[in-house]
This record gives structure tokens, sequence and C-alpha cells, in this order.
């Protein structure tokens, strides 16, 4: 189930956004998914990126920033219970299935390998992709985007 944003100003509810498609936007003008009519609100403030049950929020270069639990962001992974403030107007993203036990996840994305096309192959032929496979694993990277590794390796690391 996707999360959703609970809009309030001034401590009053007023909207809830159910986050339903991967790219949203937040902002001033008509063309975004989530429009908050202020002037202390850029344009085009924010981002939303929803893959799977889990978000992400970037801040477009805004004028008066974007903050979550009363820390300015450029880019945050959030999680349940969060509170985006742009302007003087407060998100709530709530998302049941996204809880702090959910820090520990990975995500494994196998890449296609990739062929020599330089050479006509002899279709008839079985292709040995050992090679290819062995030097993919060997540039492999690992790039810890949160929880409680992140203060440890802030940065990818070759895997050998």
């Amino acid at each position: 189930m996707p999360g959703k944003l609970e809009f309030s100003f001034n401590s009053t509810r007023s909207d809830d956004f159910v986050l339903d498609k991967e790219i949203m936007t937040m902002g001033r003008r008509d063309d975004n998914d989530i429009r908050i009519d202020n002037l202390a609100v850029s344009g085009h403030h924010a981002k939303l990126l929803t893959i799977f049950d889990d978000s992400f929020l970037e801040d477009l270069d805004s004028t008066n920033g974007t903050y979550v639990n009363g820390r300015p962001i450029t880019k945050h992974p959030l999680k349940n219970g969060d509170v985006i403030v742009i302007g003087k107007h407060e998100l709530h993203y709530i998302n049941e299935s996204n809880s702090a036990s959910d820090d520990d996840k990975t995500v494994f994305i196998r890449r296609q390998p990739e062929f020599n096309t330089s050479t006509s192959p002899n279709l008839n032929e079985p292709v040995n992709m050992t090679s290819s496979i062995e030097a993919d694993l060997n540039a492999a990277k690992l790039l810890i985007l949160n929880g409680r590794l992140l203060a440890r390796n802030w940065h990818s690391r070759s895997l050998r």
C-alpha cells in the first residue's frame, strides 16, 4: 500500500495526498501534483520519488528550503511519522508498511549482461556469459542509503 501525506496549515488538517505515482512534485505552480498556494513556497519546491513502499523527498533548490522533522534536507528517505515542513505548511508522512525495522532492507538489482556486438556471433553456438558475470561481480559497488551502517560507511565501497 503506498504512503500518503496529511496536509495541514496552522495545525488544521485540510487534505490527504496518496503517493500513488512514482514521481510527484510539490510547489506553488498549477502543474504540481501537490499544489501549495503560498508565496513562501517555490514554484517547484520539492519532489517525491516512491518505489514500492518506500518514498524519498528531494528539495528542488527552493528559496526557503524543505525540512523534515525540523532539519533542512536536500534528499531524504521518508519514514512513517516524518513531518515535512514547506513554508508554514506541514505534511505528515503516513506509511504503516514502512516501519523502523525496514532500515536493514536490501534491494538487489541485477544488471543485464552486455554483449559484444563488434563481431558477428554464430547464433547456433551457446554464449559463454561466465566471464561477463565475473567482471560484473568484480566491479560491483555497495551504497548504503540509510540505516545503522550509514555513519560508518557513508560512501560506496568496492566489493572484492
